[in-house]
């Protein structure tokens, strides 16, 4: 057996990110404390940012105190990854006045290289955009003080000023520290705020070989914006493309844009690829998109199949089948479905009761209908929304009971 006297601090350190990064912290944290009282040599630096981040993941604010402290006195705490990860940690445990205080005391000192200059900006604007605040200063100041920026600031920094998207593509492009990540954020960020056309500029001019993740982020881009058309075009382009395979959020992506345009003879490729595919045959996610598009497309058959086939099933999966059932008119089924997923033990929530109101609505179910509708926030503890009153309004003026829903709606202008 080993003596902790003859542990060398390299295999203290290994031991500790290895329990960090597999997500136990508290074993991590209590071998740091014990490596910290054995004979041994005590971790070097590079175990202090994991020991930091496992303090901030079991809320433990005087731990990473203590840390910083220790981290001070043994002359670490200029170290970049130190710096990072303390900065991440006081924001994780919401305090990041701690850490705006940590940057201005470090930000001004001699003692700090430029790479731990730059780390210390990127943590900080990490921690502002994390927390909702315009970190858009802080780069400014870091460029008047020429301090370099990397990948690192423009992927903390750009999510969180979308509007600012082209003026950063252009300093990109000037400073040429594009990589397939800074790509893929723009290509993102573009798509965000509607601008497809510049967001398919990137993606087509990217210096380098496309991942699926670049395949992804357009098509989720055009998904978003409406234009489902070209997520079909942007998939065949991938098909007949060398080297890259769809995985499933490609699929989902083109399942959505297949159930919006009806396009049933894609979604019908798509669910072949999927069952000649072990790593796909059991994805609930595509399982799911599959039962929507089937569902959109008119296909209750095979919606219904998929739905039989599955072995596990979320609030998601009965909801599709569901509003499947409502929208072509069959009520009474989707009434059926409802009933057998509470005995199921799935709870409904705010998009399903949605569903389960417009089936009722369209089928003529009135009474049944304001049945669920009047016990939603007793009985299924789902709150009562804008969508749900819609749903009752139509459900009682298809039933000409028009009083009634001129009732309902005078009643609770104000609540809903």
């Amino acid at each position: 057996m080993i003596e902790s006297s003859e542990i060398a601090p390299t295999s203290w350190t290994s031991r500790l990110r290895s329990l960090a990064s597999a997500g136990d912290h508290r074993r991590a944290l209590l071998l740091y404390i014990y490596s910290l009282r054995s004979p041994s040599p005590p971790p070097d630096a590079t175990a202090v940012p994991s020991i930091l981040l496992s303090c901030a993941a079991l809320a433990l604010p005087c731990a990473a105190a203590q840390l910083h402290s220790r981290c001070r006195s043994s002359g670490c705490l200029y170290d970049a990854r130190v710096l990072t990860a303390l900065i991440t940690s006081y924001s994780r445990l919401s305090l990041l006045p701690i850490s705006g205080q940590l940057f201005a005391e470090l930000s001004s000192s001699t003692l700090l290289p430029i790479p731990s200059l730059i780390a210390l900006h990127n943590s900080i604007i990490s921690a502002y955009a994390s927390h909702s605040l315009n970190p858009l200063p802080l780069f400014l100041s870091m460029r008047r003080t020429s301090i370099p920026f990397n990948p690192v600031t423009i992927l903390a920094l750009l999510p969180s000023i979308p509007l600012s998207a082209p003026q950063f593509h252009a300093l990109n492009l000037k400073s040429g520290t594009f990589s397939p990540s800074i790509s893929n954020c723009f290509l993102s960020v573009y798509s965000k705020v509607g601008d497809v056309d510049l967001a398919r500029q990137v993606f087509d001019e990217m210096p380098h070989s496309r991942e699926v993740i670049s395949w992804n982020a357009m098509i989720s881009g055009y998904a978003q914006n409406g234009h489902c058309g070209r997520v079909l075009d942007l998939y065949r382009e991938m098909e007949r493309s060398a080297g890259v395979k769809p995985d499933p959020v490609t699929l989902v992506g083109v399942l959505s844009a297949c159930a919006n345009l009806g396009a049933r003879s894609v979604g019908r490729d798509i669910d072949r690829y999927i069952c000649e595919n072990s790593m796909f045959s059991k994805n609930m996610f595509l399982k799911n998109a599959l039962i929507n598009m089937y569902s959109r497309c008119g296909d209750l058959e095979r919606a219904r199949e998929v739905f039989d086939g599955m072995l596990e099933r979320s609030v998601v999966t009965w909801t599709a089948i569901i509003a499947g059932y409502g929208m072509h008119g069959h009520g009474e089924v989707a009434v059926q479905m409802f009933d057998r997923m509470l005995c199921d033990g799935i709870r409904p929530d705010g998009v399903l009761m949605v569903s389960v109101l417009s089936a009722c609505s369209h089928a003529g179910l009135t009474e049944k209908g304001l049945e669920y509708f009047f016990g939603m926030e007793k009985v299924y503890g789902v709150v009562l929304r804008p969508e749900h009153y819609a749903c009752v309004v139509d459900l009682l003026g298809r039933a000409g009971r028009l009083r009634d829903a001129w009732e309902l709606i005078r009643d609770n202008a104000n609540g809903a």
